[in-house]
C-alpha cells in the first residue's frame, strides 16, 4: 500500500512539473498552422498509424488545406500536400529547409 501511494505521489509530481514547463500547451496560437487537435502525450501519432497513410494525408489536406501541422509528442511536423508546395520548399527555398530533421517515411517507402 505504501508503494502504491509513493508511486502516485511521484507520478503526480512529475506530471505537475511537466505541465508547468509547457508540456501540455495544446492551445492553438493564432500564428500556428491548421491541423487536427492533438491527444495528450502522444499528439497526432494515431494519425500516422493508419493503414493507408497517403489517402489519410489527402483527407487531412481536404479538411485543413495543403499545408497543415501534426504533433508527434512535443514535436511539430509540417505536412506539405501539394507537388507545387513541395517543389517550392525543396527547390526554391532549399536553404530554409537545409537543417530540417529526417522525414517520417511510411515503412513501404524505405
Amino acid at each position: 500500500m505504501l508503494w502504491a501511494g509513493l508511486l502516485v505521489l511521484v507520478s503526480l509530481a512529475v506530471a505537475l512539473q511537466w505541465w508547468f514547463q509547457g508540456g501540455l500547451r495544446w492551445k492553438k496560437q493564432p500564428w500556428e498552422l491548421p491541423g487536427p487537435s492533438p491527444w495528450p502525450l502522444v499528439g497526432n501519432l494515431p494519425h500516422l498509424l493508419h493503414a493507408d497513410l497517403p489517402v489519410h494525408f489527402l483527407q487531412l489536406a481536404q479538411h485543413y488545406g495543403p499545408i497543415y501541422r501534426l504533433r508527434c509528442g512535443k514535436k511539430v511536423v509540417v505536412v506539405l500536400n501539394s507537388s507545387e508546395l513541395i517543389r517550392e520548399a525543396l527547390m526554391r527555398k532549399w536553404s530554409d529547409f537545409a537543417g530540417r530533421p529526417h522525414n517520417f517515411l511510411e515503412p513501404s517507402c524505405k
